[in-house]
């Protein structure tokens, strides 16, 4: 039976589980890996849990509409259950939160019932809702890279991986190429 949801706490638990880049085979552990961060990326790496438990598939996603978005999904037979996502847009981009907050919804993201979330946020897996359906802004959460546009204008997409890659406990090496614009 494919997985269709998970607990807030679960979804945590995986999260914080240590993670190994695979090679294209699926099978082969990375030494190390290199993203380039231009305009137009879009990759999916597959992951693996340490205890080989679990495969994962992040996806790093970066346009000019949205600067970039990360997203950390669970694989299990045919099911590809998201579990984490940042993303980093523009304060005028809005995400709706649900309205209604069950027993299932964390106390941090209670207060964020019915509210419109701007700017860069994460969405996280709620058990009874659609899959990454809660969004908090990311100022909210201990998450070190807040924005990755500087005073200048300038994106710093490299940042953005590497903080990812940390928070959801990748072990392997990444080299993420920034790409100031």
């Amino acid at each position: 039976m494919a997985v269709t949801e998970f607990t807030f706490k679960q979804a945590m638990d995986l999260i914080s589980t240590p993670k190994v880049i695979l090679e294209s085979d699926g099978k082969t552990v990375c030494a190390s890996k290199q993203i380039d961060c231009i305009p137009g990326l879009h990759e999916n790496i597959t992951l693996r849990s340490h205890d080989e438990e679990f495969l994962f598939s992040w996806t790093i996603n970066r346009s000019s509409k949205e600067l970039i978005k990360l997203s950390l999904h669970v694989l299990e037979k045919d099911s590809h259950v998201g579990i984490f996502r940042v993303d980093y847009v523009s304060n005028d981009s809005i995400h709706p939160n649900p309205a209604i907050a069950t027993v299932d919804v964390p106390d941090e993201l209670k207060r964020f019932a019915g509210k419109e979330i701007s700017g860069p946020h994460a969405h996280f897996n709620i058990a009874g809702y659609k899959n990454l359906q809660w969004a908090i802004p990311l100022n909210e959460i201990n998450y070190s890279v807040k924005s990755i546009v500087d005073e200048q204008n300038h994106i710093d997409a490299g940042s953005a991986i590497q903080c990812f890659a940390k928070y959801i406990n990748i072990t392997t090496p990444i080299m993420a190429q920034q790409s100031l614009i």
